[in-house]
């Protein structure tokens, strides 16, 4: 993620388009969709034909008629209608790992216009999100000889062979292959003790099995000068103003950015959510690039951690541990990816004794399966989420931890 994908796609489709191709098609996320279209402007003077919204169905027409590139989304592409006679000379699918759930609509949607692209780029950060099958249905989708191969080496004795057998159709470029390109990544985890108002509001959240509100522990139930987290994000936030610094802070949880909105005031622009169109999210993120140094810019991280480039900001807090470690990589790639020029300052926020270091436990021992199968790419010589059993299990163990200590307690 944020090593150049997207401006190495558009130099495939110029090269097409040089050699006498003219219909081409970019399917994304609506979160980046004008993301896209801001970036095949800039980089190339082939038409960009925006296909969304109210209009789809006359831009699609339009660009049948004249050629370019057209941007769509996964959604939108259940309005495509291509007979069989009628090729385009390249599609490009950003954020392939959307599509790796072949019983899904917009999987369906996507391979309903397969077969007309007389080539096809799949593009993503993270491959591999929760089982190797998922990976070799999206191989299967471009080459279905190789899936074929695959289809039965899926232990981990057999990852050198698996990665030897997809050479021809899976190239992997990770950050250490641009290291000298890229300035530093500083990553450190920062553990808070909870005060005693936070361990009783921790506490009667696990009594009451409430599993969202223990993972908002530290900024549920407590006064702002009473949470260690908020502390934390405060002083880094200060340091960060210090420092000619500009900070993205992602949280799952729309009651946690409202909170951390509430204590930084103005130093926050509008955050980036689910309800925020697409095109709105890009006006903030050109506010947040033209802002002082010190300012804050608040995501929800599924919202505002894909797809995005904010290379103006060097420093990124993430509120609490998400369940998919890939969701925190794209979020951090965000500000770490080409163009960055100062080293980017990662602060992950962790409760001490809390449901964040049982996630972060398992999602450790979880990441060893995508280092085996996805991380490394023999042509070019990040990310499990947690199974919903698995987190199940994690919080029942940490419920029952805190009923048998308030059980001693009281005897």
């Amino acid at each position: 993620m944020g090593l150049g994908k997207t401006v190495q796609a558009i130099a495939s489709l110029v090269v097409l388009r040089n050699s006498g191709e003219h219909h081409f098609v970019v399917v994304c996320p609506a979160s980046v969709l004008i993301n896209w279209c801001r970036e095949i402007e800039k980089f190339c003077d082939i038409g960009c034909v925006k296909i969304h919204g109210k209009d789809a169905m006359k831009s699609l027409q339009s660009w049948k008629e004249n050629g370019g590139i057209a941007v769509t989304t996964y959604e939108t592409l259940e309005k495509f209608e291509m007979n069989d006679l009628f090729k385009y000379g390249m599609l490009v699918v950003d954020e392939a790992h959307y599509v790796k759930n072949p019983n899904a609509k917009r999987t369906r949607n996507l391979l309903g216009i397969l077969d007309n692209a007389k080539r096809v780029l799949f593009m993503t950060g993270t491959a591999l999100e929760n089982r190797v099958e998922e990976m070799c249905f999206l191989i299967g989708c471009l080459r279905p000889d190789i899936a074929s191969e695959i289809k039965n080496i899926q232990a981990l004795s057999g990852a050198p062979q698996f990665r030897k057998i997809i050479a021809p159709v899976y190239f992997r470029r990770t950050r250490e292959d641009v290291l000298s390109e890229l300035p530093d990544l500083i990553q450190k985890e920062e553990w808070c003790l909870l005060s005693d108002s936070e361990d009783k509001a921790y506490r009667d959240s696990a009594l009451s099995e409430n599993y969202m509100s223990m993972r908002q522990v530290s900024f549920l139930g407590v006064e702002p000068e009473e949470s260690s987290k908020l502390q934390r994000l405060m002083q880094i936030c200060e340091q960060a103003k210090e420092d000619n610094r500009k900070v993205l802070v992602f949280s799952f949880f729309i009651n946690t950015i409202e909170a951390v909105k509430t204590a930084l005031g103005d130093l926050c622009l509008e955050p980036i959510t689910g309800s925020i169109q697409p095109s709105r999210r890009q006006e903030i993120i050109d506010e947040f690039d033209k802002a002082q140094s010190g300012a804050v810019l608040l995501a929800q991280i599924q919202a505002g951690g894909t797809g995005l480039n904010i290379q103006s900001a060097s420093v990124v807090i993430i509120c609490e541990p998400q369940i998919k470690p890939s969701i925190e990589h794209q979020a951090i790639s965000r500000a770490y990816r080409m163009g960055q020029v100062r080293s980017v300052l990662v602060h992950r926020l962790l409760a001490d004794e809390t449901i964040d270091e049982r996630i972060l436990e398992l999602l450790r021992a979880k990441q060893l399966l995508f280092d085996n199968f996805a991380d490394i790419s023999v042509s070019g010589q990040e990310s499990l989420s947690l199974p919903e059993s698995s987190l199940n299990d994690v919080f029942a163990k940490e419920v029952q931890k805190v009923k048998e200590e308030e059980y001693s307690f009281q005897s």
